[in-house]
């Protein structure tokens, strides 16, 4: 696979490094932002193939960064992840321009597969 880079926008450092293990075990580079603005921050600086967006950040929440990212990126992938789903959050992601919404409780392998799939099509 080429190599690509993956944005982790994750306020719970635990799982930012869970998500940066198991995609650099892909063969993918990624970069992590804490909040929202530093997500934001990184998505310009660092122009990722593909973003994982936590919907609930400490300073914006996730739509926010998301609406704010396509301003200025129309073609970069966005995962929305929340670990409490509901019908509501992923229509709100899809219509805010997210490439997809991603239920934290399918676990991070099948994230990471999932993202893997998207990158490879």
């Amino acid at each position: 696979m080429t190599s690509f880079k993956i944005l982790i926008i994750e306020d719970l450092e635990d799982i930012r490094q869970l998500f940066e293990l198991f995609l650099k075990k892909k063969g993918l580079e990624t970069v992590s932002a804490a909040n929202g603005i530093e997500g934001i921050e990184a998505a310009k600086n660092e122009k990722p193939d593909l973003a994982l967006i936590d919907i609930r950040l400490p300073d914006i929440n996730g739509f926010e960064v998301l609406r704010q990212i396509r301003d200025f990126n129309k073609t970069v992938k966005i995962f929305m992840l929340s670990g409490l789903y509901t019908e509501e959050q992923e229509q709100e992601a899809l219509s805010a321009g997210a490439t997809g919404f991603i239920n934290k409780s399918e676990g991070i392998g099948a994230i990471v597969d999932k993202v893997a799939l998207v990158l490879a099509s």
